[in-house]
């Protein structure tokens, strides 16, 4: 028979477990927190506030995109909103020369489409053109309107981690069960 002291040194003390236990614990979360507080680190350089991001773009097209450091998107909201401002001009130029050329027409003076237009062709023209103008004060305001919505989202999105390597080609065997052979291809692969 095995003597009483003898079992009792060999069994750790409760106390013993305890303070291993709490110990190890408290490393785990340590370690957590640690990583949790680099994580919150890197997410808060990041992060944008989205009404500040959205006001910024109100202001001025594109310093919302700026603001949210996505500056290969300023030449693309200058791009829509000037070929539209253009459009607008462009437009209104036309339509004013046709309507003076109408209204010298009715009054009987000469303008500069006689012999080549009728008063009527001239008016058609000149609705033409204010159609398409007002048609690029629209697409304006929508433009601009989504420039505000980019940045707005832009800055709602950008805690979230973007990794550039979320997706990758690699070459892929697919085994054919019909053919019973396999074949090479490429597949496109997802990290999530």
């Amino acid at each position: 028979m095995i003597s009483k002291p003898y079992i009792k040194s060999c069994v750790p003390s409760v106390k013993k477990i305890a303070f291993h236990l709490l110990y190890l614990l408290a490393v785990i979360h340590l370690d957590l927190c640690a990583q949790v507080k680099r994580v919150d680190a890197a997410a808060a350089s990041r992060r944008r506030i989205p009404a500040k991001a959205a006001l910024y773009s109100a202001v001025l097209p594109g310093l919302g995109q700026t603001y949210n450091r996505k500056y290969w998107k300023i030449p693309i909201v200058y791009a829509l909103i000037g070929t539209s401002v253009y459009f607008i001009k462009d437009g209104n130029d036309k339509y004013r020369r046709l309507r003076d050329a109408f209204i010298t027409r009715i009054n009987g003076g000469d303008d500069e489409f006689k012999g080549i237009l009728t008063p009527e062709q001239i008016a058609r023209g000149a609705d033409h053109y204010e159609e398409d103008k007002n048609l690029a004060i629209l697409f304006t305001g929508i433009f601009y309107a989504l420039n505000i919505l980019d940045a707005l989202v832009g800055a709602h999105l950008s805690v979230f981690d973007a990794d550039e390597n979320l997706f990758h080609l690699a070459p892929v065997l697919f085994h054919t069960p019909d053919k019973g052979v396999r074949e090479m291809g490429i597949g496109l692969c997802l990290r999530f």
